[in-house]
């Protein structure tokens, strides 16, 4: 049984942690209040009953609450799980300094899109990917600096604890949730035209990608993926930045009124009325037709430049597919069952412009 510290209090943050309590480890969370342990206890506590009862943790699990990690003396494994914020992670990771010496414990931050390097010397990327006990997938960023036996052990240790693993180096990080931005974006442009939330979200399902974009989003929260894409756009060469400004202004506009998402009940498919109106809310069947075909063809299109240019190999590609999208089909095996002649013919063409639908009307 190894000891893993979980430094966070927040959705992702627990379920990592039961994740780990599952499999027989010893789990400790730090947080920075005592309302925020309090949040973890009842939830963890609420878990580890339901879990108990349908056998799927057997015996009395053991995890400990704590805020002061100075009292530490040895753990096998840390996992940084704090908000997108590179001061808030690297202030909670220096608190436990003196226990990431040579030969010290793993450490992991599970952010989306901060690099590892960035927070501390010894970090490693570990993102995961909600509900982890469902998904059982992390993309692992690893640094140039991070040496061989570090990079080795790490991997081998998550892939003992039931994870499969993407490696990835700093480069070409978090490229999973890269291959979304196009189609995400494109949704908020069909929703800046007037169309309906509700028939963009079944729009942008496909064989590939059978979640609608827009309750994906949702479900994340604004308040998440913003940052995110702020990084993730920073990173980008200048001439592909453009195509993500508006994408990323009117994420902060919706949480400057107040949006989440599902957390509070306010998003693109639930709560307020979005700040565009709709005049055109409900395409009809031609029109859905043809925006379905568009982005499913953007989408296989965005796999193909990140294989092209090595951002993701075609096995990680269908990992992820298979463990994050829960599509039933390969990537090869996708593309090769549509026979659509205006996807064949824009797939042949190899590009699709933003805003600009290359089939006809």
């Amino acid at each position: 049984m190894d000891s893993i510290g979980i430094l966070g209090s927040g959705k992702m943050a627990r379920d990592i942690g039961l994740y780990f309590l599952q499999r027989g480890h010893q789990v400790l969370w730090f947080a920075g209040s005592a309302e925020s342990l309090s949040h973890v206890e009842n939830f963890v506590q609420k878990q580890v009953r339901r879990y108990s009862r349908s056998g799927v943790i057997k015996g009395q699990p053991a995890f400990h609450l704590l805020s002061d990690a100075a009292k530490i003396r040895k753990i096998d494994c840390i996992i940084e799980c704090r908000a997108e914020d590179v001061e808030k992670k690297q202030s909670t990771i220096a608190a436990f300094n003196h226990l990431l010496l040579k030969n010290g414990p793993f450490l992991f931050t599970a952010s989306s899109s901060i690099l590892p390097s960035i927070l501390h010397p010894a970090c490693m990327g570990c993102h995961f990917f909600y509900p982890v006990s469902i998904t059982a997938c992390i993309e692992l960023i690893l640094p140039a600096a991070a040496d061989s036996d570090s990079k080795k052990n790490a991997t081998n240790w998550l892939r003992i604890n039931g994870l499969s693993v993407i490696k990835q180096t700093e480069k070409n990080a978090f490229s999973v949730n890269r291959l979304l931005l196009p189609v995400q974006a494109e949704s908020l442009r069909f929703i800046k035209q007037g169309i309906d939330p509700k028939a963009i979200n079944e729009i942008s399902q496909s064989v590939l990608l059978p979640s609608g974009q827009l309750s994906i989003m949702d479900s994340i929260g604004f308040d998440v993926i913003a940052p995110a894409v702020d990084a993730y756009v920073k990173r980008m060469p200048e001439s592909s930045q453009k195509d993500y400004q508006e994408f990323h202004q009117s994420l902060k506009l919706l949480i400057a009124m107040g949006k989440r998402g599902a957390k509070n009940k306010d998003g693109f498919l639930c709560g307020q009325p979005l700040p565009w109106l709709s005049d055109n809310p409900v395409p009809d069947v031609e029109r859905k037709s043809l925006l379905k075909k568009r982005m499913l063809s953007l989408f296989i299109l965005t796999c193909r430049k990140f294989i092209s240019r090595k951002e993701i190999s075609i096995d990680d590609l269908d990992l992820a597919l298979k463990n994050i999208f829960m599509a039933d089909m390969s990537f090869d095996q996708a593309v090769n069952s549509i026979r659509d002649s205006e996807i064949q013919e824009v797939l042949l063409q190899g590009q699709i412009e933003s805003g600009r639908s290359y089939f006809s009307s």
